[in-house]
């Protein structure tokens, strides 16, 4: 679990100890209906709700990268595997000296040795993003090469092959699905810049509403209370 995933649950903690609190003190009535009972108890409802929708999407978004890196690298039907096969079925048919296979060559030089790393930071975090959009254009760029590849075979005179995997149809197919995975982890990626950013804004607001009620309860039961002391101490 992220470090910020931490502390937010950490303060969502503190906050459902405040409202325990409040929930308890003899005539607490502030003015502002936010910070009243029945407001905080909505508000710790969303909050409750923002969290859970903040790690489905990382997970998600996690299950996707996972099974792209698998579709790239991995498996055994992998893009890496399937550059090779292509490689053996065009010097098989052209010669290995042929203009067709050093067409193929210069194409899969681009991309030769490429390796990606599933990174490990959190793409919430400034540096997650960065690692991630590192990783975009890699997978980015192989999935392009493919692209390229599947427009020269399609010139070449008399490809044919015996290898469903590397026939043209096929590869069309397989390009497909990986600017499909490219796509949805793209947006995923967005989506969760922007619940992270609505639950910043939401613990901002669980901040300032701390804030207020310590306030109140301050100047409704004074400094020395044991209301006050039971509060003033909650972090958020």
């Amino acid at each position: 679990m992220a470090k910020n995933d931490v502390s937010y649950r950490a303060k969502m903690s503190r906050a459902n100890d405040l409202l325990t609190y409040i929930s308890g003190f003899e005539n607490y009535s502030p003015t502002r209906p936010k910070e009243k009972i029945e407001g905080m108890t909505a508000f710790i409802a969303q909050l409750l709700e923002i969290n859970a929708k903040v790690s489905s999407t990382k997970e998600s978004h996690v299950a996707l990268v996972d099974n792209r890196q698998d579709a790239f690298d991995n498996n055994e039907d992998s893009l890496q595997k399937l550059f090779v096969q292509i490689k053996a079925a065009v010097d098989s048919q052209y010669g290995k000296s042929s203009s067709e296979a050093d067409t193929i060559n210069r194409h899969l030089a681009l991309i030769r040795g490429t390796k990606v790393k599933k990174p490990t930071q959190d793409p919430s975090t400034e540096a997650g993003e960065k690692a991630y959009d590192n990783v975009e254009r890699s997978y980015g760029s192989m999935t392009q090469v493919l692209k390229d590849i599947i427009a020269a075979l399609s010139n070449f005179t008399g490809y044919e092959t015996s290898n469903e995997r590397v026939k043209i149809s096929t590869l069309k197919e397989t390009a497909d699905k990986l600017t499909d995975f490219n796509a949805r982890i793209a947006t995923k990626k967005l989506e969760i810049r922007s619940v992270t950013q609505e639950r910043k804004a939401m613990y901002k607001e669980l901040k300032a509403r701390g804030q207020r009620i310590k306030s109140y309860v301050k100047g409704q039961y004074g400094t020395n209370s044991n209301e006050y002391l039971l509060i003033k101490g909650l972090k958020f």
